[in-house]
Order: C-alpha cells, then structure tokens, then sequence
C-alpha cells in the first residue's frame, strides 16, 4: 500500500519537461539541462530537500557544495567516470539546481575531461562547426544516460516522503 501512493504521489505531483542536451553555444562544452514541475512543494521545501540530496549524493559535500543561496539555488561540482571498452575517462562537472515555487531547474555543465585520450571530450563527439558527428559516440551515450539518471535520482528524492 505504501509503495501505490508512493507511485500515485510521484506520477500526479512531479512531471519533467524541457529536457536538453548537447553543445551550449556559448561555453562550447556540453550541457544538460532539464526542469522538473513540483506542484505541491514551495521553494523552502524543495531547497532543503535538494540540498539533502546533494549531501547525501555526493562525498565530502563541504567540498563539493560551491554554490547556495537559500532557497533559490544549490550549486556543486563532481567528478563522473566513464569507462568505454577498456579505456576511462574522468570529467569534472558542475550540477546547479536553481529553485522556484512549484519547479526546478537542473543544469550539468562545465564539462571538462580532465583523464582520457583526449584534451577535451567535444572533439570526440562534435565536429568544428558544433554538428554532432554521425553516430552518437559511447562516451556521450553514457555521458547523457548519467545525466538523465542523475536528474531522475534527485526527483524521486524530491517526491519521497520523510520517514520521521
């Protein structure tokens, strides 16, 4: 009975829309962006929630938390891992949670490779005039589908109820 309005709770009051990803034209590094409807939550509520999530995300939060400003924006940088064949890439990124009544907005960007076989992660995806090379590459695959999961870990988070 539990988990049904678990369900209920998280498909009637949380809906995603507006989901982007690729190069940002100004930063010329790749984005993600997508922004989640909560309409029964404030603002406060959300921030506190997201900013427990990050907490509990990721390690050393005193570290990774860069930005905060209650209970508008939640700010931190992390570092993902990829592995692809037997080769590894690690990028830094930077998630930003900017917070309203009733929505947020998830930004991952700042992409930067900081181990692979490359100076930067673009090249291996894009060509010189920011069109995507033919074939989506394993790298952004993955880079995307940890996005995605990403963003979905921080809005079930969000739709759980406190056990306290």
């Amino acid at each position: 009975m539990k988990r049904l309005v678990y369900i209920l709770l998280f498909t009637t009051s949380i809906s995603s829309f507006g989901q982007t990803f690729g190069l940002n034209n100004e930063t010329r590094l790749l984005t993600f962006e997508e922004v989640i409807r909560v309409d029964s939550m404030k603002s406060e509520e959300i921030y506190n929630k997201a900013k427990e999530w990050v907490i509990l995300t990721f390690r050393n939060s005193e570290q990774v938390i860069v930005g905060d400003n209650k209970p508008t924006l939640v700010k931190a940088t992390y570092i993902q891992k990829s592995i692809i064949g037997i080769s590894l890439f690690e990028y830094y990124s930077t998630i930003t949670i900017r917070i309203k009544d009733g929505a947020i907005k998830i930004t991952i960007d700042d992409m930067r490779l900081i181990k692979g076989f490359y100076d930067k992660m673009e090249p291996t995806i894009y060509k010189d005039d920011g069109t995507i090379k033919s074939g989506k590459s394993k790298l952004f695959e993955d880079i995307e589908t940890k996005c995605k999961a990403l963003t979905k870990d921080l809005s079930n988070f969000i739709a759980k109820k406190s056990d306290w």
